[in-house]
């Protein structure tokens, strides 16, 4: 079949190479210009849809912008009037509050008032100036200042119409004061901005916003808002447009945009949200059917490339280029077989000797590859031999630390308690006022160390534990527990509660002890001759999945220099017990999987936070947590049984 072919062709093609390739490209380029033609007519129709969907997409995502910036302003509105500063009697000092309250408000807020709702006459507002001179919006031509709003609850917002106020285009949020019948809180807010949206950083877009008058107060062209949508000399709107009846986004195609809109565009629209407003979007036609000048250009541009490309291919071709493939290919295969030294160089300059080039390239990268690899194998084996050396160091050296440790808190332990003893001794003795005081100061200065040494046995436990230890207990069992302890501790102290049924959380034995710490601590640095603790505990809410036990007192607070350290995880000076029972609070927490935090309470006090991950049930029982607490609070330093005599310096060490 190939040779009754070959007879169709004129002998001049039969006999020349170079002629049969050119005859064959041309056949490609003219199959290629058909297939573009026909992409084009069929694209055409495709692209419509294409600009259609992606008008409306775009219509769609700024209207629900332009919705979420009114349903903003609603919900501070709403939450401004809640506030209690909004029921104080003197008008100035509603003013100080919202001054305060603007500085966190968004910048398209640009007042808060509050009026009076027969007047509409300013009582305080952000700009004082008003108050001072005592604005009334209806004379300023507010609509909603002119209108009879109803309210059926203190929830209700009433959102105005946009109009003008010092020069630009606003909407007011209204909603009553609860408690003071006759005042509103009203919110007065600019169209937001489209400058920052993303879909109209996609091709030239300009959006234009429209309320129920055919007003428009935001304008992407540029012109002076708040100006009519239509004027009288510019002819009738759409239908769409014209009768405002728009319950769904739209589109407006090129042979749908009337004289009344700007020419030369393409539009999509779409409703606001709870509104009558509308959000329009114009799309240049130019770039919205860019793509159709781009396929003609492209059917072209291929068909003269293709031309173009026959005759280079036609007249570079030979019986050369050929051969020096053949030989690439050859040693490209024993470099495949992993023969690295096979040689690629050559002496063309074209693209046949680039390619060659790029091979020998590859070639010296993989013997560098190679060799490195062998280098970071042998430093790896290197780095793991001085590793396990370090870490045997390591090891050794804690070991001496934790032998070092036991015995000097032993001896200080046994020191304490001989100094303890002699002093208590010496109080039985007849001594002056002044030495008798010195006598006591030195006796609560033992305690005191007694008892951080005892705090500091408690960290090196919970400093040896690891995630093993920890268990699913109830920490409502543990924080009553606690409470009676302390309760029993410190009789003269009002301790009360908030708990729940039952909180299984995750979290080491010794939780109890964390509670214990915390109201001991604010109790014994408290400053008030009866000092009230509170505990509460809140489930986990279901979002994060944590516990929450907050210990509230009303005590002097805890200085903050206590607090940045042990959050912090940095050694610093420890003042007094309190500091080292941070620390035990802190780290039992953060072993169980917790985290703990610190609130100022108002007037005064301070409120500690622990939360810890909710667990699903509890797998040991209360008796258990009481006795890992009672274990860590009675640690009772190590004493000799054997007698002593008063003066002597301490007890045999051992």
């Amino acid at each position: 079949m190939r040779d009754s072919l070959g007879q169709l062709l004129p002998g001049a093609i039969r006999g020349s190479y170079l002629a049969k390739l050119t005859l064959a490209l041309l056949l490609v380029v003219v199959v290629v210009a058909g297939v573009g033609v026909n992409a084009y007519v069929q694209t055409d129709a495709e692209l419509d849809a294409s600009v259609e969907a992606d008008s409306l997409t775009v219509a769609r995502l700024e209207a629900d912008r332009v919705g979420d910036w009114k349903d903003r302003n609603v919900r501070i509105v709403r939450m401004l009037s809640k506030y209690q500063d909004l029921q104080h009697d003197e008008p100035r000092a509603v003013e100080l509050f919202l001054q305060r309250e603007a500085w966190f408000l968004p910048d398209t807020v640009r007042a808060v008032h509050v009026v009076e709702a027969d007047s509409s006459a300013v009582l305080a507002s952000t700009d004082s100036w008003r108050s001072h001179e005592n604005t009334v919006f209806a004379d300023e031509g507010a609509p909603w200042a002119k209108a009879d709003l109803t309210f059926e609850d203190s929830m209700q917002v009433h959102v105005s119409s946009v109009y003008t106020s010092l020069g630009e285009p606003v909407v007011a949020y209204i909603t009553p004061v609860p408690r003071r019948p006759n005042q509103w809180l009203v919110l007065v807010a600019t169209a937001p901005s489209f400058a920052s949206s993303p879909e109209k950083e996609v091709g030239p877009r300009i959006v234009q916003l429209v309320d129920a008058d055919g007003t428009v107060f935001y304008d992407g062209f540029g012109d002076a808002v708040p100006h009519p949508l239509v004027t009288d000399d510019s002819g009738d709107l759409p239908a769409p447009l014209r009768d405002r009846a728009i319950d769904d986004a739209g589109f407006l195609g090129r042979d749908e945009v009337g004289p009344a809109l700007p020419s030369g565009h393409v539009v999509g629209y779409a409703p606001v949200r709870d509104s009558d407003w509308v959000v329009l979007v114009y799309t240049p036609t130019s770039e919205a059917y860019r793509v159709d000048r781009q396929i003609t250009t492209l059917v072209l541009s291929v068909t003269i490339v293709s031309l173009v490309g026959l005759l280079a291919i036609a007249a570079t071709i030979g019986r050369n280029t050929a051969r020096s493939l053949r030989e690439l290919a050859e040693k490209a295969e024993r470099l495949e077989a992993g023969d690295l030294a096979v040689d690629l160089s050559t002496d063309r300059t074209d693209e046949f000797g680039e390619l060659a080039a790029a091979f020998d390239s590859m070639q010296r990268s993989l013997r560098r590859q190679i060799e490195a690899a062998e280098q970071a194998s042998a430093d790896a084996m290197a780095a793991a031999s001085d590793l396990a050396e370090s870490n045997q160091m390591l090891a050794e050296q804690r070991e001496m630390i934790l032998v070092l440790h036991r015995l000097l808190r032993h001896n200080l332990r046994n020191d304490l308690s001989a100094i303890t003893w002699n002093a208590q001794v010496l109080e039985r003795a007849d001594l002056e006022p002044e030495e008798r005081q010195a006598l006591t100061a030195l006796i609560q200065t033992a305690e005191r160390l007694e008892e951080n040494t005892r705090k500091a046995q408690q960290i090196e436990a919970i400093a040896e534990r690891d995630g093993g230890d920890v268990h699913q207990v109830d920490l409502v069992a543990a924080v009553e527990h606690a409470v009676d302890a302390m309760r029993e501790a410190h009789p003269e102290a009002t301790i009360t509660t908030d708990l729940p049924e039952t909180a299984p959380v995750q979290s080491l034995l010794s939780i109890q002890s964390v509670v214990e710490y915390l109201v001991d601590n604010a109790v014994r640095h408290n400053d008030r001759d009866e000092p009230s603790v509170e505990v509460s505990v809140e489930p986990a809410n279901g979002s994060d999945g944590m516990v929450t036990m907050r210990v509230a007192d009303d005590g002097p607070g805890i200085p903050q220099a206590e607090i940045e350290p042990v959050l912090e995880g940095r050694e610093q000076p420890l003042r007094h017990g309190s500091g080292i029972g941070l620390w035990i609070v802190v780290w039992t927490v953060r072993k169980s999987g917790g985290q703990v935090s610190f609130e100022h309470r108002e007037p005064r006090g301070t409120v500690v936070v622990v939360e810890l991950e909710a667990a699903e049930s509890v797998d040991v029982p209360e008796s258990q947590v009481a006795g890992e607490a009672a274990e860590s609070a009675a640690d009772p330093p190590e004493r000799h049984t054997e007698e002593f005599q008063p003066g002597e310096s301490s007890p045999q060490q051992e």
